[in-house]
């Protein structure tokens, strides 16, 4: 799972109200998976297919572990969760080696493409980030691509 800002919340009670309208593991699984059926991975990628891999979490199993508590994801969770895995199988292929100018040109203009993402939009520190980033892999220097992929998508599956 790429890792992103995302809020996840283990509650003791569902009565809080402090998060009332924060989906489920579950609900935001289900909005990962809405979300990922618009976007176009890198060849040689997959969508993930269990929860840990979508989402780093599972929904708790309240009958298994005899608590009443259920994992909560921010608002939007599921989807900027499949924006960065979107993106992270894009950075994996800009920094494949011995990939053809062409492709890689092909590959960047994909990458671009994250600017679309709500992610992007209203996370400031993610757009920073990830301008910095680009703007640099634009200009042929592919240093700090390579830096945030170690550290933000390392364990995205080949």
């Amino acid at each position: 799972m790429a890792a992103t800002v995302v809020s996840v919340l283990v509650l003791t009670s569902c009565s809080s109200d402090e998060f009332e309208g924060w989906p489920s593991a579950a609900e935001a699984k289900a909005e990962y998976v809405k979300h990922s059926q618009t976007l176009t991975l890198a060849p040689d990628s997959e969508w993930p297919t269990d929860t840990v891999g979508m989402l780093g979490v599972e929904e708790p199993d309240a009958k298994k572990d005899d608590k009443d508590f259920r994992v909560r994801i921010a608002p939007g969770g599921g989807q900027a969760l499949a924006d960065e895995y979107w993106l992270c199988t894009w950075e994996r292929h800009v920094l494949k080696d011995g990939l053809p100018k062409n492709e890689q040109s092909a590959a960047l203009k994909e990458v671009a493409k994250f600017r679309e993402a709500d992610t992007y939009k209203k996370e400031k520190k993610r757009r920073e980030r990830f301008d910095g980033v680009f703007k640099k892999a634009e200009e042929g220097e592919y240093e700090d691509m390579r830096e945030e992929f170690k550290d933000f998508c390392a364990d995205v599956p080949k």
